[in-house]
């Protein structure tokens, strides 16, 4: 999946979305998605949980997709991942949530119902700018 579909479908969000989740891990570390078979695969029957091969050990290892969409601390915690050294900002209207990933000169914005999305819409955005270097 491309980062800007992925945006696209972080946008038309309306809920938290495990299928979304996975997604965005497998566009945060496209490198990973070319190891084994497959990169992301249900551990059991239904839904629950989601796993992927993780980067942060052995691409054999398995762990369960970050509730990204639900989790401020785990979309925080992808962020600096990708983008270290960035700066976040959040704020909440009542149009809805709004957040900006910024490096002092470079700023990207995100809107949704919830500041995880709006999140993860500013970072996808700043990595298909360039990424920690832009």
């Amino acid at each position: 999946m491309q980062i800007e579909a992925l945006i696209e479908r972080l946008e038309g969000l309306s809920g938290p979305d495990r299928e979304v989740d996975a997604l965005a891990m497998q566009v945060a570390f496209p490198k990973w998605a070319k190891i084994g078979a497959p990169y992301l695969s249900p551990h059991c029957i239904g839904d629950e949980p989601i796993y992927w091969h993780a980067p942060q050990g052995s691409p054999y290892q398995k762990m369960p997709v970050p509730e990204l969409t639900a989790s401020l601390d785990a979309t925080i915690e992808l962020m600096e991942k990708v983008l270290p050294g960035w700066r976040i900002s959040i704020h909440m209207s009542k149009d809805g949530h709004y957040a900006q990933v910024h490096t002092g000169t470079t700023i990207l914005t995100g809107k949704s119902f919830s500041p995880e999305v709006a999140l993860l819409i500013a970072m996808f955005r700043a990595l298909a700018a360039g990424g920690p270097d832009a």
